[in-house]
């Protein structure tokens, strides 16, 4: 069960999930994330407060809870079932419609932060993509490559963020792909066939 989805199934979670986090999207147009109250996302959402903690530990696992259903329905899949671009182009797309909740996500400095969250599933998802789906052995060193790849391609992304997603989604994805190339193995050495070349 992912964060978010409770007892009432997924359909039905994520629904709830998805209503909770749209309204918080509405009030962060006029307020900062940290003032922004759970009784007022709660009052937006016409729900209690204990409908609210059934789906939330508490107001930023909203936006951490559509990221991770991002990552987990779209932008896992970039290398195994679409490109990744035309991952990046839908994940890009459904995080530009809850605008006001990522630039506010995005101005968090704490623990909470969103880049820490969204560095380790993007991680996550590309090892997974390049031992399960392209067969790479992961070294030391291609995983210290994945890390800096990771890096970089969330810190473009946030910066479009905190600036207020002013490039489209087109111009993000192909920002996007000169970071992190459409065979991220091309760009990364040391790779099986590489040293098999070597012997």
């Amino acid at each position: 069960m992912r964060i978010g989805e409770r007892d009432e199934g997924v359909a039905s979670g994520r629904e709830m999930c998805m209503h909770i986090t749209t309204c918080m999207n509405d009030l962060l147009e006029n307020e900062s994330i940290e003032s922004l109250s759970v009784k007022a996302i709660c009052e937006a959402a016409d729900i209690s407060r204990t409908t609210f903690y059934n789906h939330f530990c508490d107001k930023y696992a909203c936006y951490q809870w559509h990221l991770d259903h991002l990552y987990e329905d779209i932008l896992s899949q970039a290398g195994r079932t679409c490109t990744f671009r035309e991952a990046n182009c839908r994940m890009l797309s459904e995080v530009k419609r809850l605008k006001h909740l990522y630039v506010a996500a995005a101005k968090l400095s704490s623990s909470q932060s969103l880049a820490l969250f969204a560095q380790g599933r993007r991680e996550r998802d590309l090892t997974e993509t390049l031992v399960y789906h392209r067969g790479i052995a992961i070294s030391d060193r291609i995983s210290f490559q994945i890390r800096a790849l990771v890096a970089m391609e969330v810190t473009y992304v946030l910066r479009w963020f905190k600036e207020g997603m002013p490039l489209s989604v087109d111009e993000m994805a192909d920002g996007l792909d000169e970071i992190v190339p459409p065979r991220p193995e091309s760009g990364l050495e040391y790779l099986p066939e590489k040293l098999a070349e070597a012997e």
